[in-house]
């Protein structure tokens, strides 16, 4: 299911445009260097702003995490997800609202991480074979034979 997973998210990003919010893991690992860089530097240029504006670091343990900046008056952490760890991202929030579905999954992603779209979301969900198995069946036409009308005079 996962290697599936990032067989169609290949495919996806490969005609993504270049402003996507999707992150390989070398636009990930280089977004976290120039963040560090951009908060150290004294004299600022203007993609330093833009990027401090958009990106803060977060050390969880002794792992260095990209998240979206806290604002005033906003206490939630929203961590931006590499594309090689949202299968798992995406499985486990899944799981949580019990094999629900794209809003739902949503809803429960919203809060705690930035760069996860609906897209993605809904290709995990046709890959989930649960979910597959519990769709409905084809929907049949309205009338499933014709009517036959007898006019008296």
């Amino acid at each position: 299911m996962q290697r599936r997973f990032y067989e169609e998210l290949s495919n996806a990003r490969a005609t993504a445009a270049k402003n996507s919010v999707s992150l390989s893991e070398t636009t990930y690992r280089k977004l976290l260097s120039d963040v560090l860089k951009a908060k150290k530097t004294a004299k600022k240029e203007p993609r330093d702003y833009w990027l401090l504006n958009r990106y803060d670091v977060m050390v969880i343990g002794n792992k260095s995490k990209l998240i979206y900046p806290v604002r005033e008056g906003v206490n939630a952490i929203r961590f931006y997800v590499p594309d090689s760890e949202l299968f798992d991202v995406l499985h486990e929030a899944h799981l949580a609202v019990g094999h629900g579905g794209r809003d739902r999954t949503l809803k429960e992603l919203s809060p705690k991480y930035k760069n996860i779209t609906r897209y993605d979301i809904e290709l995990y969900l046709q890959i989930c074979e649960p979910c597959q198995k519990k769709q409905k069946g084809a929907k049949k036409g309205a009338l499933a034979s014709p009517i036959s009308v007898h006019v008296v005079r």
